[in-house]
């Protein structure tokens, strides 16, 4: 019975098992895709950033002179001569040599700037110029002398009024500039992280300058790929950018890695971060396979116990059966064999006094009324089993019925010396029943005093009204009395209490299941009352006006 059970769960485990692999490969697949797909964006945005980025030359801490005749020959003349004509000098020399140095190895570009600003007597002019020499000392010719320079332009302003005019912004960054410088030292890196205090920078060759990206400027290019890809990520899965060993973006640190790509310094990852998450389908698959296989389970277990129940009912209902057939069996038999024997004496003479032939008449009626009354309940509880059992309801003289009853059975009584007595009300209204079955009723109830009452004890068959509505017919005896607990099972079919009772007294254990049906038949009820001390009283409680089966 359990075989099919571990069978559809070894199934079932089997296809949430592979429903999980399909579900991770999947993601394997979609992170895959996703991830390629962000490289390409962050490469894209990466190249933009790197054509925008301020490329950072190198300079000698310690100038290196210039050898060169020509060039210390027109340096000297410039510096000995006027402003404007030095500086006429210089821009000559810059014409020939771009890159010309003094013969102390600074750059004459930024000399040539200074010597425009001070030879700039236009105030509107004047700006430019030394935005032009900001440029040159800090940007594009950077040297030990940009500082000095960057001074001497701000006396310069400050002298001839121009204190619109910021170098602040210069004097930042050549700070960072030099920051930077001194983090890298003299020779040039393929590429590496670099930072102070406050901020960090990627710097990578650029032919022979240095191209310097700010991490934040990469953070923002990290952004941009996340919301490029936020809709096309994987349920439950996070994206990490790196640059080098610097996280760029976080969240798939602490993963299972389903997809990762590598360009140069770049790394992207994505991770299974959520794992609860992406298989809910599966937790969900897992809970009702669980629940499917405990409410089979439970069934199983149910249908076992029923079955059980009911072979034990089976084999308890052939029992009780097989006793009631013996019982009936042995009511049959007894009085049949004794009325034989009493009228085989009356036929053979043996008996001649006439009072005794009246005694054997007296005995043979009384035996036949006792079959007479086992028939009837035999044919009454076949009825009953089959559904045939059918009530005629009519106004009856119930003081004439329960007398009937009683002398029916007195002359049984009569041989225990036990004495029945009628205790009977006049009842208003004139109830309405079925006579004949309500009789039956008593006379099962009388019949089963009188057999469980002691010798010379009392049965009380007593008529009343309850109420305007119902009214009863209750039967009290001296005997053992019904047990609490027996006082529902006395009324199942082929029933019989104790087993001493079984031996010592005789019955078929249909009597009282036919009372009842023939009192609820009626819309009443039968009380049980009385204990082992006290006797036993059935009361059988019915209405005066019937509606059932009428």
């Amino acid at each position: 019975m359990l075989v099919p059970l571990v069978l559809l769960a070894a199934l079932g485990i089997r296809g949430i098992a592979a429903s999980r692999r399909d579900t991770l490969e999947g993601a394997r697949a979609e992170a895959a895709r996703v991830v390629d797909y962000g490289v390409r964006i962050f490469e894209q945005r990466l190249a933009t950033l790197r054509a925008s980025a301020r490329a950072l030359p190198q300079y000698p801490q310690v100038p290196q002179p210039v050898e060169g005749a020509d060039t210390e020959a027109t340096y000297e003349r410039a510096v000995a001569a006027p402003p404007e004509e030095g500086e006429a000098l210089l821009t000559k020399l810059l014409e020939e040599r771009p890159d010309a140095q003094t013969p102390a190895g600074l750059p004459v570009a930024a000399l040539v700037e200074w010597f425009r600003v001070q030879n700039c007597n236009d105030a509107a002019e004047l700006p430019e110029r030394v935005q032009q020499l900001a440029i040159k000392a800090v940007q594009s010719h950077p040297s030990i002398l940009t500082t000095a320079l960057l001074d001497r332009a701000r006396d310069l302003l400050i002298e001839r009024g121009a204190t619109e005019v910021s170098l602040e912004p210069w004097r930042q960054r050549w700070k960072e500039d030099e920051t930077v410088r001194a983090l890298i030292g003299p020779n040039l890196p393929s590429g590496k992280w670099v930072a102070d205090e406050a901020k960090r920078w990627w710097v990578e060759p650029d032919g022979e300058r240095l191209r310097v990206l700010p991490d934040k400027e990469l953070a923002a290019i990290a952004d941009e790929v996340a919301k490029e890809t936020g809709g096309l990520a994987v349920q439950s899965v996070a994206f990490s950018v790196r640059w080098a060993d610097h996280i760029l973006l976080g969240g798939s640190e602490n993963g299972e890695e389903l997809a990762a790509r590598v360009s140069g310094p770049l790394s992207i990852k994505a991770a299974l971060v959520d794992p609860s998450a992406m298989y809910r389908r599966q937790k969900w698959q897992t809970f009702w396979l669980a629940s499917l296989l405990g409410v089979a389970l439970l069934a199983v277990i149910g249908g076992f116990y029923v079955m059980q129940r009911a072979l034990h009912s089976e084999r308890q209902l052939n029992e009780q059966k097989g006793d009631f057939v013996a019982s009936v069996s042995h009511e049959l038999r007894a009085p049949v064999a004794s009325m034989r024997l009493m009228l085989e004496n009356l036929e053979s003479g043996a008996v001649k006094e006439e009072a005794s032939r009246q005694d054997y008449l007296t005995m043979i009626g009384g035996e036949c009324r006792r079959l007479s009354t086992l028939i009837e309940n035999v044919l009454d509880f076949a009825r009953i089993e089959h559904g045939r059992k059918f009530y005629e309801m009519a106004e009856a003289d119930v003081s004439a019925l329960i007398h009937d009853a009683i002398q029916l059975l007195r002359p049984r009584a009569s041989q225990r010396r036990q004495d029945l007595r009628a205790q009977i009300e006049p009842l208003d209204p004139v109830p309405r029943i079925d006579a004949l079955a309500i009789q039956q009723a008593v006379i099962n109830l009388i019949d089963n005093a009188v057999k469980f009452s002691p010798e010379g004890s009392t049965v009380v068959v007593s008529v009343a009204s309850r109420n305007v509505n119902t009214w009863e017919i209750a039967v009290t005896d001296d005997g053992p009395g019904i047990p609490k607990h027996e006082r529902e099972r006395i009324f199942e079919r082929f029933y019989r209490i104790g087993s001493e009772l079984r031996r010592e007294t005789q019955g078929s254990g249909i009597g009282l299941s036919i009372v009842k049906h023939t009192v609820e038949a009626h819309g009443g009820r039968v009380e049980v009352g009385g204990n082992r001390d006290a006797g036993a009283k059935f009361t059988l409680v019915l209405p005066y006006t019937i509606v059932a089966n009428e």
